[in-house]
């Protein structure tokens, strides 16, 4: 399988997830977070607001960037290297946010937008060196 518009909108944020969700278990520790009716996993609420932000950037660059007139796509390649951890950063202190139904300090703001800017480029940098080797035909895991 190779990447395509669709993979890097929705597979990508897999990556970004799981990299959110290992740096929030480091930052965070097991402690459960109350949010959405019930007690989440740091790692689990934050991976998932991580994955979620990264979804809102990869839209953003393939139906907002795109569509400016006389952008062209080598721009909005170089908008996007930019405004992608900006937006799953700011998304993921929005997510957060809203889950919990409560105002962050401005320092929890701060862990959490650098926690997903982060995570976007490391998850970034992951999928694309593990995804086209990993998701080859005929690779063999071993089992």
């Amino acid at each position: 399988m190779e990447r395509t518009s669709k993979t890097d909108t929705f597979v990508r944020p897999l990556f970004v997830g799981a990299v959110a969700g290992i740096g929030a278990s480091y930052l965070l520790g097991n402690e459960p977070i109350p949010a959405l009716g019930g007690n989440w996993s740091p790692a689990m609420l934050i991976g998932g607001a991580a994955a979620g932000g990264s979804v809102v950037s990869g839209l953003t660059h393939n139906y907002v960037l795109k569509l400016i007139p006389g952008n062209s796509a080598k721009y909005a390649a170089m908008e996007n290297m930019v405004l992608g951890p900006v937006l799953t950063g700011a998304s993921t202190y929005g997510i957060m946010a809203l889950a919990t139904g409560s105002r962050l300090s401005l320092a929890a703001a701060m862990e959490l937008t650098a926690l997903g800017a982060a995570s976007h480029v490391a998850g970034d940098y992951a999928y694309s060196t593990l995804y086209p080797v990993y998701s080859q035909p005929g690779y063999r895991t071993g089992y």
